[in-house]
């Protein structure tokens, strides 16, 4: 099967993709149960140089320099494992690179400074956070993209998650308004109807929030405050209300859920 891993860090950013062997009740690389053949490729996003970098891991080996746009910023894969999207934040372009040759496409047209992707469960959809507008791109024919706006009143993209069922994508901003004084730096996060493209009721989880990561079972969005003193807030996603922000470390920046309990 192929599994692709996303690894949030400051520059370079990197994702992995794995063609994995391993028993169906056992999750692939765990050490639980027998031996599991990987053999991986992981793609570095290298900001400065306008590249991404293959490394096959089963050698330790960087591959060929992969020419993308200026400043590129963030990274996804499709979930069958073979196209990579890269955001070019000032080329104002998403680079699709083939995973089965290294190559990169032409690219394709979104908004200003995008700085966050994601792709729907079934890999044919990609949403690109832009300034101040999103971007909806159809990966299979490589259409350029519908631009989806207003998305909300804030300033700079900050992050975009999809729920699991591919129905609804969240997407935050750092700001709501263009004021420098902290308590006045809530950023909102607006879901969009993934089937129309419509932008719901802008939702407030915290000051700068930088990061969102959605609970396997699509209830629960655990969104990172990088400036509300340190807190994450869990959103009930279908109500819409946030709940009791939690108390983690200082200027959290990135956040993941795992997939819940393991069988076996």
């Amino acid at each position: 099967m192929v599994k692709s891993i996303s690894l949030a860090a400051a520059a370079p950013t990197l994702i992995l993709l794995a063609s994995c062997t391993a028993s169906p009740a056992r999750p692939a690389g765990s050490s639980f149960g027998g031996p599991v053949n990987v053999a991986a490729t992981a793609y570095v996003v290298n900001e400065d140089s306008g590249t991404v970098t293959p490394i096959d891991t089963s050698t330790r080996t960087a591959l060929a320099p992969i020419k993308v746009g200026i400043s590129p910023d963030a990274i996804a894969i499709t979930s069958d494992g073979r196209t990579v999207l890269v955001a070019d934040a000032d080329s104002h372009a998403v680079t699709p690179i083939s995973t089965a040759t290294n190559r990169a496409a032409r690219p394709i047209r979104v908004g200003p400074q995008p700085d966050a992707i994601a792709i729907t469960p079934d890999g044919q959809t990609a949403y690109v956070a832009n300034d101040n507008s999103v971007s909806r791109i159809d990966i299979p024919s490589g259409t350029p993209a519908r631009q989806i706006k207003p998305v909300n009143a804030g300033y700079g993209p900050a992050a975009i998650a999809i729920s699991p069922d591919g129905t609804t994508v969240y997407v935050s901003a750092l700001f709501e308004s263009d004021s420098t004084v902290e308590s006045d730096m809530p950023g909102p996060m607006t879901p969009i109807q993934a089937a129309t493209g419509r932008p719901r009721k802008p939702l407030k989880p915290g000051n700068n929030p930088q990061a969102i990561a959605i609970s396997p079972d699509g209830r629960i969005a655990y969104v990172a405050n990088w400036q509300s003193w340190g807190t994450v807030t869990p959103v009930n996603l279908v109500t819409g209300a946030p709940e009791k922000p939690i108390k983690v470390g200082n200027h959290p920046i990135a956040i993941a859920v795992g997939p819940g309990e393991l069988s076996g």
